[in-house]
């Protein structure tokens, strides 16, 4: 059986968009770059700091305007990535749509998450993916990549160890067109898994890992896209989100799930190992959104957010009881009042309003919560990410995704080396001098440089300004 690289279970959840459719001193290099022996070969070192140095926005380094708010920096100045439209996150690495439809990602490459076919092995700063173009949307998983064009073809990149990819070929592989899908409305990835849905298919289509039904079906691991296998009259799906080993789709006729239900994830009052596919989210207001990350579903409807699964650490606020520490039956999010919309992953979540607050709660073992702090106990009590205020600095909240390795157990802290793990938070965030796109902020972890600011220094306790694209 394929499956990822380490034995710990891990999550990210794509970011979700407002805008329609839309250790001293030493020098840090931003790109490794390895021989065909595995020694450093040298290192492109464009857009980098010195470690220790925050030469950001949040640093009163933007232009002033009139009224006291920032202008961010003009990406052709070389000087931040400030033209993106939606930002993912996957362990240990980050990628951006920018505006004009094309990719850049910066962080972990050991699986070519960033696209690289050179042995390149972490990048701090962007680079743009070669070959990806008229990107309206992305998908991150655990260690891939997934893009959907605006003429409803898909692209993937990164590990392939499952057949993410939808490639027969289990090695990571650079950009990759999936050919067996075409006319695609909607995309979702899960830690090892690929879902879409697809015109002239009454349900969505998956390939990839399929350990406990993540797939839909019972026909195994695999690279061709299969249909999910309905055990109910399915309704008809037009969006779709994935967990680490679960997917849910909104659709004429509500909300529908399939894959891990161990914790209550996929909102159906019960607990199962594995379902096949199930309504989910009755009884909830009018849903008109539907989020997934970790071992948590959460959905926006017309009466806030409902959420059900695992709150081991305290993402979900204190929405579920102690004991167990997770709910099947979706409860109201209470980490936020008014809140909008959340992103998930398998230790934190961020949630926001629409006075454009961002708040973030849970684990802050590796300073993804963006408080300033590092906290050794999760928390169910929501915090302000500092400097991320609409009313202090920036427009609206366009985009945010959070990345957490957790273990995979109830409590990521019975690891002896959780606080190794890699976890990070980022957002686009409009500017004052407006635009549908906006400038990327990233915090938490960054050994790898997924926070993007230049250097491989972390944590970062606040956010950073990501750099501009340094190809």
């Amino acid at each position: 059986m394929h499956r990822r690289a380490r034995s710990r279970h891990a999550w990210i959840v794509a970011a979700f968009s407002l805008v329609a459719s839309a250790a001293g001193c030493r020098a840090i290099l931003g790109v490794h770059d390895y021989s065909d022996d595995g020694d450093l070969a040298g290192a492109d070192a464009g857009n980098v700091l010195e470690s220790g140095e925050t030469d950001s926005p949040l640093s009163g380094d933007a232009t002033q305007q009139t009224d006291g708010g920032p202008c961010m920096s003009d990406p052709a100045d070389g000087g931040y990535l400030t033209n993106a439209t939606q930002v993912v996150t996957g362990l240990g690495f980050s990628c951006a749509l920018l505006v004009d439809g094309d990719v850049a990602c910066w962080g972990d490459n050991t699986r070519r998450q960033l696209g690289a076919f050179a042995k390149v092995s972490t990048s701090a700063a962007p680079k743009l993916v070669a070959d990806v173009h008229d990107i309206k949307k992305l998908a991150a998983g655990d260690a891939h990549v997934c893009a959907l064009s605006t003429t409803g073809a898909v692209t993937c990149w990164g590990d392939n160890a499952s057949f993410q990819l939808g490639q027969l070929d289990p090695s990571p592989a650079g950009p990759t067109s999936v050919t067996a899908v075409s006319s695609v409305s909607d995309i979702a990835t899960g830690a090892a898994h690929t879902c879409v849905i697809q015109a002239g298919y009454g349900l969505p289509r998956c390939w990839g890992a399929n350990d406990v039904l993540e797939l839909g079906h019972d026909s195994g691991t695999g690279p061709t896209p299969v249909s999910v296998t309905p055990s109910i009259t399915p309704p008809t799906a037009t969006t779709i989100a994935a967990g680490e080993q679960h997917a849910c789709t909104l659709g004429t006729g509500g909300v529908a799930c399939w894959g891990a239900d161990d914790r209550g994830q996929l909102g159906n009052n019960v607990t199962q190992a594995a379902v096949r596919y199930t309504l989910a989210f009755a009884g909830t207001p009018t849903v008109t959104g539907v989020r997934a990350g970790g071992r948590d579903t959460c959905v926006v409807t017309t009466g806030g957010l409902y959420c059900a699964g695992t709150n081991s650490n305290g993402q979900l606020g204190g929405a579920t009881p102690e004991n167990p520490g997770y709910t099947a039956t979706p409860v109201p999010l209470d980490t936020l009042d008014a809140a909008i919309d959340i992103a998930l992953s398998g230790a934190h979540s961020c949630v926001w309003n629409a006075d454009h607050q961002l708040y973030c709660v849970g684990d802050n073992l590796r300073g993804e919560l963006g408080n300033g702090l590092l906290n050794v106990d999760a928390s169910v009590i929501a915090t302000a990410v500092t400097g991320v205020d609409g009313g202090a600095w920036f427009g609206p909240v366009i985009s945010v995704a959070v990345a957490a390795d957790y273990g995979g157990l109830a409590s990521d802290r019975l690891q002896p080396d959780a606080a190794a793990y890699p976890r990070h938070s980022c957002a686009v965030l409009q500017g004052k001098c407006g635009g549908m796109a906006g400038a990327v902020y990233c915090w938490g972890s960054n050994e790898a440089g997924e926070v993007g600011n230049g250097t491989l220094k972390g944590p970062v306790l606040t956010p950073q300004a990501v750099v501009g694209v340094t190809n």
